[in-house]
């Protein structure tokens, strides 16, 4: 040993009473170790020969004026001089812990170095833990202003955490979040967690395990030593303490901060209150993370709400600008806010301009007030009931029919601000479609004349061979009575036939009051009783226990019947049934109906009534075309019945629908309004 050294070494036995004395090669391998270098280590003299000891010395001096690098030192060869300061430095016991040192280093042989460390614990420790703690603080609180996300925040809160030399801390800990909603911890953040510590830590509930018991109490939850005892056990697991410290924000829990100590370490109140601050700035951190993400998420769904209110409001006007047909929007006095270009178009030759002018000005006193009118009695619900008015130009006369809704228009309180009125040109349709009608009348008419011709040359040709009969046997009184009641037969048949088609050509307006389908059917029943026993036809009635009231005119209501009646027992001939039910309609069939005949039923509420019989049924090609004139299928029948069937109820605010399968049957389906009480 150099006198240099010697000198060192003597002056430092003075000061710190002990000395580990080691040799080692140049490349740091131990081949000798006294007593206070197992006191400083941790190792006994068997276990540390062999190591080497540039692994447990940690890389950086405590005190930056002595930052000599103990490996290009021991690389060299070269002594530390007598008036070298020692390199003070890090040194880890066998438990994990840290401990402050001086080295200093001499060669004894070319491959050969002595190393002695002084231990100065009891004079560097107050110092260096105020200093220390002081650092750890100012690291934390940078952290807070770095704009990362709070996972990476976390873990270099860990990481600082974990190098307070002052904790004496294993490197080994996480950081646990609590779930605001439930009671369970999250693993947010780890170092040094084996793959089941990673496993058993990703989701703890309260109450379990040293973190989730530190959770439920919300106070340090320590633990010297964790045994095979323990409620969680690891593969190849050592001994070492806990410390489990609350991460709490007035009195929200946000999380758990666990850390891992020696075996054996000496629990103290200077580290504690170290931890609780630091838990207190990393509770700041977090909760003010917490909120900026809230208020970045709350930034962030309200620029997308802003982007799809605008998206609806570009979708909004193309589509109005799109419309065949003319639209504005009034307040509550009928003062035009808005219009598209169509009713611009539509309402140029009544007003140039729109803007700010009410409708009565646009439109006209009498037309307008039937726009007011028809909200006035329906004024909470939107009236789509589709009106026409006829607008007349002051200039030249021009007129349009214009056919209107109008619905009430809300603000997004639900409170009614004004009123949305649609509108349509419908003065070149309603004129295309009288002539259609002309043209369908004229065809009409000459379809029932010629059907009359065919159907009146009959009888006609009858009586014209009675006629001649008579002419050729004047005398033959017997052959004058035949004849004469053949000619008789035919006039009927000729006055049946007249009667029919005026009937269907120029119906009477029916009566309407108010009645039974019951009181109607009792009329006519009498009429058919012996008709129905002759032939074996049963009658079964399904009616309510309280009849519904309608208003028809029940005269041509008993006509329908009647005729229906009639048609059943041709159809069953013999050993039949006819099903009459009366009951509220049901929806799939008036839905139906409606997909065929769209104008006719406009309410909801009906009364329904079923006529069924058992007949040979209709044939599928045939059965669109039975409600049309002078249709028929029967050899002598003129096709005029149930085309008066549906005039009478049509003409009654009535509706009938057929079903009839060949060899099944047929039933006929009545709609009729109720009288509501």
């Amino acid at each position: 040993m150099s006198s240099a050294l010697k000198s060192q070494t003597s002056l430092h036995s003075r000061e710190h009473g002990c000395h580990a004395i080691i040799t080692c090669s140049s490349h740091g391998k131990i081949k000798t170790w006294n007593k206070n270098a197992e006191n400083i280590f941790g190792y006994g003299d068997e276990e540390a020969v062999g190591k080497n000891l540039f692994e447990l010395i940690q890389p950086g001096a405590l005190d930056s004026s002595q930052q000599t690098s103990l490996q290009k030192i021991i690389a060299s060869g070269e002594e530390a001089g007598g008036d070298a300061n020692p390199v003070v430095k890090m040194v880890h016991h066998c438990n994990g812990h840290l401990i402050p040192v001086e080295i200093l280093v001499s060669t004894i042989a070319p491959d050969v170095l002595i190393v002695v460390i002084f231990d100065l614990t009891s004079k560097v420790r107050p110092e260096w833990a105020v200093q220390d703690a002081q650092d750890a603080i100012n690291d934390l609180l940078k952290t807070a202003l770095e704009p990362h996300d709070l996972k990476k925040q976390l873990k270099y809160i860990l990481d600082c955490i974990l190098t307070i030399k002052t904790l004496q801390l294993l490197p080994v800990g996480g950081i646990l979040l609590a779930c605001q909603d439930k009671k369970e911890l999250t693993l947010a953040t780890e170092y040094g967690f084996s793959t089941e510590q990673k496993k058993a830590c990703k989701l703890v509930d309260f109450g379990l395990y040293h973190c989730g018991r530190a959770a439920s109490t919300r106070k340090i939850h320590f633990v010297d030593c964790i045994t095979d005892k323990n409620d969680i056990i690891f593969n190849e697991m050592r001994p070492h303490g806990h410390y489990c410290i609350p991460i709490v924000k007035e009195t929200r829990l946000l999380g758990i901060i666990c850390l891992y100590v020696a075996h054996g370490y000496i629990r103290n109140r200077k580290s504690e209150d170290l931890l609780v601050a630091i838990s207190n700035i990393v509770a700041g951190i977090i909760d003010s993370r917490r909120v900026n993400d809230q208020l970045l998420g709350s930034i962030n769904s309200l620029e997308q709400t802003v982007m799809e209110l605008e998206d609806e409001k570009k979708f909004s006007e193309s589509v109005i600008r799109g419309l065949n047909h003319g639209l504005i929007v009034t307040d509550l006095n009928f003062v035009v806010l808005k219009s598209n270009s169509m009713a611009e178009i539509i309402l140029a030759p009544f007003s140039q301009t729109l803007h700010r002018k009410t409708i009565n000005d646009i439109f006209g006193f009498e037309a307008a007030e039937k726009i007011i009118s028809s909200v006035g009695r329906n004024p909470s619900a939107a009236n789509l009931l589709q009106q026409d008015i006829t607008l007349t130009a002051k200039d030249d006369g021009i007129e349009k029919i214009i056919n209107f809704s109008i619905v009430p228009r809300e603000d997004m309180s639900s409170k009614q601000v004004g009123y949305i009125i649609s509108f349509s040109d419908m003065t070149e349709l309603t004129y295309i479609r009288k002539e259609m009608e002309r043209m369908n009348r004229l065809a009409t008419v000459a379809e029932i004349a010629s059907a009359v011709a065919h159907e009146v040359r009959n009888p006609l040709a009858g009586i014209k061979i009675m006629a001649q009969s008579i002419q050729e046997h004047p005398d033959n009184v017997e052959e004058l009575m035949e004849c004469s009641s053949r000619i008789s037969k035919q006039v009927d048949r000729l006055n049946q036939l007249l009667t029919d088609f005026f009937t269907y050509a120029r119906p009477v307006t029916p009566r309407r009051i108010p009645t039974t389908i019951e009181s109607i059917l009792a009329d006519i029943k009498p009429l058919l009783t012996n008709k129905l026993l002759k032939k074996n036809i049963s009658l079964s009635e399904n009616f309510p226990a309280t009849p519904y009231h309608i208003k028809v005119d029940p005269n041509q209501l008993q006509q329908v019947f009647l005729n229906l009646f009639l048609n059943s027992i041709d159809a069953i001939g013999e050993n039949g049934e006819i099903v009459i039910e009366i009951g509220p309609s049901d929806t799939t069939l008036l839905k139906r109906f409606r997909q065929k005949h769209p104008t006719v039923l406009e309410g909801n509420k009906y009364i329904q009534v079923l006529f069924a019989d058992n007949g040979k049924g209709i044939p599928s090609d045939e059965i669109e075309n039975i409600f049309e004139p002078f249709f028929t299928t029967k050899k002598n029948g003129v096709g005029l019945g149930l085309s008066i069937v549906y005039r009478i109820l049509t003409e009654n605010k009535a509706a009938i629908l057929v079903e009839s399968k060949k060899g099944k049957g047929t039933a006929f389906t009545m709609f009729f309004e109720p009288i509501l009480n």
